[in-house]
């Protein structure tokens, strides 16, 4: 199995390989932290003895990022391999130097240690890819001028801007925003600083801010677009006044000590990148009136038990809806990011000539090499569950449905309150199958293979007593679609506890209502839990409609 699909496949893998990459790198950072602000000061004094037509001083020995070897300070010891492996070689040492015992600074350690784990961290948040990739890179970056400007107030060009022109080449391809957003964000964010400069400046007759802040805002700009400024600048100033009124008490410094800002813009931006949406949406959430969220019903089934004619019951009565199979949809289509990387993956065979993507060759791919199947259901659930999120989120009904066939097996029934099973026999499944997408039987038990048992799915249902429902064949032979029937699936004890908030409520087990506390349980739950023997009429065309490419089952 080639790596990038170990990888994908198995995300602790990507973890752990990342923080040992995280580590190594921080061992690097140490030394450009050191080093840089060294070699631009000796750049910039060959750039004045020019200037000023001064005899240039004698060239010394080398020294860049590479050479002189690292060494310790004190002794001028060579550091060998063993004493140079990140963390190990610092507790191995005991904090000091192997020859002249000097003792060897905490932030070497550290440096690495937060390395190490922030990167681990973003391998865990993104999963492999390119995004993860990218905010690695920034990530790095961003933690060595943290760190330079924390010690020497210079936040270097050779970082900022190379970093600030790949955020702009990454958002070209729409990694993070769209081109337009980065660029503006990128304008908008070195203005913004620009223009505080100069008013403070016209106002006290002083330099407030550093030049260097107003090219880091804007590098964060052109990464996370200009949506993340407002929360990148509140955040960066309302930490940077508390640590810096705290740092002034306990250093008895003056208010008009200067404070490095770029750390502080640094964090906040990094934080506003990959957390933005859901720190504004929940500030949004207290300033709004508080709206409760919809009670959610997952409804699943097997290919061809009739999921979607019973969904279509539930539209009728204007529940919100959504399916699953209607956001799968959506995450490919052409000019999105999944669809290119299936292409790339299972080469041009899988497009039709509009660009659309063929699904009846790609279902074929996939079902008969399991291992295909899950790199396209690591790539495709987690944007899928996005979408989803979004979509239930809009829902104004008391409860909401989420219809998909993968519930169980893409882990989706953890947005849910409730598993709603639609069963039907698996030859009746078959059936319905072979005659909706005119497809063969072989593909139609690889499919039936490759989802969860009938078993597995009625079992679903986890300890709290959960309804599910039996498809029957219709009355005649010609109809393939179901009767829907509730089976009452609890324990024939006196008292049961109520479906929806769980409160006891006195029950015979002769009943055919569902035990409701209240009236208002009622109203959000699925209406009356009716015996067997009730039966549903479905409409012969119910089903096929669902399944027109004309369909939108969102409200």
């Amino acid at each position: 199995m080639p790596l990038n699909e170990v990888l994908i496949l198995y995300p602790l893998v990507f973890v752990v390989i990342t923080l040992a990459v995280g580590l190594l790198v921080g061992s690097f950072l140490n030394v450009v932290v050191w080093r840089l602000p060294k070699m631009l000061q000796r750049e910039w004094r060959l750039q004045a003895h020019d200037v000023l037509g001064v005899p240039p001083e004698a060239p010394g020995t080398a020294y860049n990022l590479m050479l002189p070897h690292s060494h310790c300070p004190q002794c001028d010891h060579r550091i060998r391999a063993w004493e140079n492996i990140p963390l190990l070689s610092y507790l191995f040492l005991r904090g000091r130097c192997s020859n002249c015992a000097a003792p060897i600074s905490k932030r070497y350690p550290l440096t690495e240690l937060a390395c190490g784990l922030l990167s681990g961290f973003i391998a865990w948040h993104f999963g492999f890819g390119w995004q993860a990739c990218m905010v690695l890179v920034l990530t790095w970056g961003l933690l060595a001028m943290s760190l330079i400007d924390a010690e020497h107030q210079l936040l270097p060009d050779v970082l900022v801007l190379p970093l600030l022109w790949l955020g702009l080449i990454v958002n070209s391809f729409g990694l993070f925003v769209s081109l337009h957003e980065a660029l503006w964000g990128a304008v908008a964010g070195y203005m913004t600083l620009w223009s505080v400069f100069w008013l403070f400046k016209l106002l006290t007759g002083k330099d407030g801010i550093g030049h260097g802040d107003f090219k880091l805002l804007a590098l964060l700009g052109a990464w996370g677009g200009w949506q993340i400024l407002p929360l990148t600048i509140l955040l960066s100033s309302l930490v940077g006044a508390i640590i810096g009124v705290i740092l002034l008490r306990l250093r008895n410094a003056q208010t008009s000590t200067p404070i490095p800002f770029g750390p502080f813009l640094a964090i906040a931006g990094w934080i506003a990148l990959l957390w933005g949406g859901q720190i504004t949406g929940f500030y949004w959430q207290l300033m709004n009136t508080p709206v409760e969220k919809p009670w959610i019903l997952g409804l699943t089934g097997g290919i061809g038990s009739g999921k979607s004619a019973a969904a279509q019951h539930f539209i009728d009565l204007g529940v919100h809806v959504v399916d699953a199979d209607h956001a799968a949809r959506w995450v490919v289509e052409p000019g999105r990011p999944a669809l290119a990387k299936i292409a790339e993956h299972f080469g041009p065979g899988v497009l039709q000539a509009d660009g659309q993507l063929d699904r009846a060759a790609l279902r074929k791919l996939i079902f008969e090499v399991p291992e295909e199947r899950r790199w396209l259901e690591a790539l495709l659930h987690p944007l899928i569950a996005k979408e989803i999120t979004d979509h239930l989120a809009k829902a104004q009904s008391p409860y909401a449905i989420l219809v998909s066939p993968l519930l169980i097996e893409s882990g989706q029934y953890a947005m849910t309150q409730r598993v709603l099973v639609i069963d039907a026999p698996e030859q009746l499944q078959i059936e319905r199958t072979l005659q909706r997408d005119q497809t063969s039987e072989q593909q139609v038990q690889a499919i039936l293979k490759a989802q969860s048992s009938r078993q597995d799915r009625l079992r679903c249902g986890g300890q709290r007593p959960r309804p599910r429902l039996a498809a029957q064949r219709g009355r005649t032979p010609a109809s393939l679609l179901p009767y829907f029937a509730w089976r009452p699936v609890m324990s024939q004890t006196p008292t049961v506890n109520c479906p929806t908030c769980g409160a006891p409520v006195e029950w015979s087990a002769d009943s055919t209502f569902r035990p409701f506390c209240s009236d208002r349980c009622k109203l959000i739950d699925l209406g009356a839990w009716a015996s067997e023997e009730h039966k549903i009429p479905v409409s012969p065309d119910a089903e096929d409609e669902m399944f027109s490419e004309d369909f939108d089952p969102r409200h």
